[in-house]
């Protein structure tokens, strides 16, 4: 499967070898600065924070109130 896809090609009496991988072709130059920016995106997610109705999924903190909590802290304490 790696010969088909060309990633190893083999050398009589000597086995297989990795195929050197092409070069990239060249990043054409710019003619012109161009500014990348996501400042507006940032600003945008940090005032979806005070909205009620934005479940924020990127925090990752459990609800430590839930009684589910301490059983699993002795588990982990094992």
């Amino acid at each position: 499967m790696l010969e088909e896809k060309q990633m190893i090609m083999p050398q009589p009496r000597s086995g297989y070898f990795v195929t050197p991988r092409k070069a990239a072709p060249p990043v054409p130059a710019l003619t012109r600065p161009v500014e990348i920016t996501q400042w507006e995106s940032v600003l945008d997610l940090l005032d979806s924070r005070q909205k009620a109705n934005v479940l924020q999924l990127g925090s990752g903190l459990p609800n430590l109130t839930q009684p589910i909590i301490k059983p699993l802290w002795k588990i982990l304490g094992r």
